[in-house]
This record gives C-alpha cells, structure tokens and sequence, in this order.
C-alpha cells in the first residue's frame, strides 16, 4: 500500500530514543489516514490523528513468554495519557491474562470519561468487581454474548464497530468466548480476530467480510499454516496483513517464515513500532 510509514510513536511522551533505523522510512503521504501502533502480544492501539481505539492492550502481568507492556506505557495507557487520552473505544476480544485483565480495563475507563468498552460478557463481573467506581463507566459498557450467527455494531463517538464470534479452538478453548472485531476508522476497515483459532469452519465466521477489509491485524498462525493461508486467501486478499501475538523469543523465525509466504505483511514484535496506511 502506498504511504506505508513507520515510525516509533510515544518517544518524547515516554523518553525513549529513536534509533536511525525505526525513523520514517518514507515520507508520509498525504492520504495516510490512520496509524496501528503495537503495544504488547495482540495489543495495538489504532488512530486516526483525532480518535484512538485500544484493542486488548488493558493488562498486566499477561502470560509467561508473550510480550507484556512496559511499566510506563501501561500506566500511560491506563490513565489515558496522551496520546491515549484520545481513546473512544476499548474492545477486550476475551479474558486470557495476555489479552485482559479488569483492574487494567476498569482505571482506564474511569480516567477516560469519553471512552466506551466493549467486551465479552463474561468480563462484566471481572470489571465491576476491579472498579472503584463502576458506576461512572457503567453506561459506557457493552458486555456481549458472543454473537455466533450474527454481527453486532456498536457505534460510539463518530467510530462503528461491528463484534462477531470466532472460535479460540478446540477442548479446553472450546468455551472461550473469544470475540472478532471490524473497526470502521479513517475510512478504513481494520479487523482484529483476537485468539482466532484453525481448524474446521474457521473461515465461516470472517467470510461475510470477504473483500471488505482494509487492513487484518491477524494471528501470526493464521500466515504460517496451510489452512490460514487459504482463509487469508479467500476472505482479504486485498487487505494489508499485520501479524500479532508473537512470542518475542521466536520473532525472527516467525518473521522469517511469515515473509515467505507474504513479503508485504507488518510483523509486530517491537513495542511502539507504528504503521502508518
């Protein structure tokens, strides 16, 4: 895609240095409307220079071997410091503790009064319970059963949201109320599946977006195994691909492998690393 800029965002805000290689690759283009910038594991935080959407980027200790946030940018984000403070939508995908964690989710929303969650139904007691003031957010949550047949939207200061489910997987994921997302942000549709499994009907969920994304935030397996590929294939083969959740140990083997197969994708494993579309 034409405009494609990377850069580091947050450097003066957190006083980290900017080294030659991560500065502008190329002039940012002037139909560029929106920048992914990558927190931690499946945590990106999407803006269109006005209003910022956070998604799974609200947690703490997460999961031994996956990214975790930096100690100031957690609390950069969890008290919506700039450029945080912009956030109008947080959408959790679902529980696990590398995607979530409710006293996370609950000091954002009560220093972000212009913000709305949206997450699975079954975090409602999870926040509620973390909140000081649950009440002062309480009409700014959506908390819903994963909707398998259907697509909810939920829209919320001048952004659109459409939730769907999508399976985490067989056995003991089975369960897992694991929500998709298709953000609508400076006239761009950007997906987000959270921990979309593979295996059977795995396409089912995402083929009515078939030919109607702009940008896939997907699970880096989902670019490195046969049946992703095929599903990446027949639902966004337009789209620009950005892989997530990479186990920070095995980035450069992961990368090497996902550039096989899609030499354009955006590899996400260095926090604060932004791409701009």
């Amino acid at each position: 895609m034409k405009g494609l800029w990377v850069t580091v965002l947050l450097c003066v805000l957190l006083g980290q240095h900017v080294a030659p290689h991560q500065r502008a690759t190329e002039p940012m283009d002037p139909a560029t409307t929106i920048t992914i910038t990558y927190l931690a594991n499946e945590g990106v935080f999407l803006s269109d220079g006005s209003s910022g959407v956070l998604i799974d980027s609200l947690f703490r200790e997460g999961v031994e071997g996956y990214a975790r946030l930096a100690p100031d940018v957690l609390e950069a984000v969890e008290t919506a410091a700039a450029p945080f403070d912009s956030t109008r939508l947080v959408l959790v995908t679902h529980r696990h503790r590398d995607h979530f964690q409710a006293d996370s989710v609950a000091r954002h929303m009560q220093h972000n009064t212009r913000a709305m969650l949206v997450a699975p139904a079954n975090a409602a007691e999870l926040v509620e319970a973390a909140a000081r003031d649950f009440a002062s957010f309480r009409d700014r949550a959506r908390f819903l059963p994963p909707p398998r047949d259907s697509v909810v939207t939920v829209h919320h200061a001048g952004l659109s949201v459409e939730v769907f489910f999508v399976s985490h997987g067989q056995g003991r994921f089975a369960k897992v109320e694991n929500l998709g997302y298709v953000v609508t942000i400076g006239g761009k549709r950007v997906l987000h599946l959270g921990d979309a499994e593979l295996g059977d009907g795995a396409y089912d969920p995402v083929k009515r977006f078939a030919n109607k994304i702009d940008i896939a935030c997907v699970p880096y397996w989902w670019l490195v195994t046969r049946s992703g590929r095929e599903c990446v294939a027949a639902a966004f083969p337009d789209a620009r691909l950005v892989a997530i959740h990479i186990e920070p140990a095995k980035a450069a083997r992961i990368t090497e492998q996902i550039k096989k197969h899609f030499p354009d994708a955006i590899v996400l494993t260095t926090p604060l690393l932004s791409a701009r579309f």
